[in-house]
């Protein structure tokens, strides 16, 4: 009976020191792997932009250069917007940031994108110069106001009182080093009316080796 006994407590034991083993191997290898701050950076505005999420000021979108610089999308609302201390002046119910850090958290720059109402950049990519490209899908201008939709502090779009040629689909080029507007494109046709622009849609973009950029697109026939 004793040698039973003793059995039974001698692989119990065994069992219990391989758990335990195996704890403290787990363990080792969670404070080996674990990662420290190095820096953190905060932004933002005083209201909701609601853009569909429930969390939606918040970043959309990141990417890297080849220099370790950071490059991020954040839509915020149009009142108080922040970034790092750097005050910036909004546009509309939902507008959206475009900024970069280096490597080691110094701030660079920051854009705001945004015209009346609702505004979305839906992806961005920094191609092997360190300059950045976006899709995005704007809202039609205000007619009451007049207001214009801005792709930087100095680049706009001229209202127009008419629903004809109003573009809603564009693809923007910034310079990687002061955030201002290289080009602008849109893949839409002119012609068409309001309704007609509302039915296309821009999701993704991508760079190759050589700098080409290729996109996902929905667009009207």
């Amino acid at each position: 009976m004793k040698s039973k006994i003793h059995e039974y407590q001698k692989n119990n034991f065994e069992t219990m020191s391989k758990k335990y083993l195996i704890l403290f191997v787990l363990l080792s290898s969670t404070f080996a792997f674990s990662q420290s701050w190095q820096w953190i950076k905060r932004g933002g505005s005083n209201g909701d932009p609601q853009s569909g999420n429930p969390s939606s000021e918040t970043i959309a979108v990141i990417d890297t250069d080849s220099q370790g610089n950071v490059y991020m999308v954040a839509p915020v609302s149009d009142y108080n917007i922040d970034v790092n201390g750097n005050p910036k002046t909004g546009y509309g119910y939902q507008d959206n940031v475009i900024s970069s850090f280096s490597c080691d958290g110094t701030y660079r720059w920051s854009t705001v994108v945004g015209g009346h109402i609702d505004d979305y950049i839906h992806d961005l990519k920094v191609d092997s110069n360190g300059d950045v490209y976006v899709v995005m899908f704007i809202s039609l201008p205000d007619n009451q106001f007049q207001e214009l939709f801005h792709f930087d502090a100095t680049t706009v779009l001229p209202f127009s009182n008419t629903y004809e040629n109003g573009k809603r689909l564009y693809i923007v080029k910034y310079s990687g080093t002061t955030g201002s507007v290289i080009w602008i494109q849109s893949p839409q046709v002119e012609g068409l009316f309001f309704n007609d622009y509302f039915q296309g849609s821009l999701t993704n973009i991508d760079i190759d080796s050589e700098n080409n950029l290729y996109i996902l697109a929905s667009l009207n026939p």
